[in-house]
């Protein structure tokens, strides 16, 4: 069972991993539980993401001259 301030770091990477990573609500969830439960690390930043996201940003970097 997790205290209050694991839940909210699951929710917190959950929903990071869902909206940022573009990963499904089932996946996101599986991998943050994985992350607080101690059986898997933190991913790097680029793990989090898939393809099309970091496309989708690259070309709106692009778009907006950065």
């Amino acid at each position: 069972m997790w205290d209050i301030h694991q839940r909210i770091e699951y929710e917190e990477r959950c929903g990071i991993m869902q909206f940022d990573g573009g990963l499904d609500r089932a996946e996101a969830e599986r991998r943050a539980r994985r992350i607080i439960d101690g059986v898997d690390e933190v991913p790097e930043q680029p793990v989090l993401v898939d393809d099309a996201g970091i496309q989708f940003f690259t070309e709106m970097q692009r778009m907006l001259g950065r």
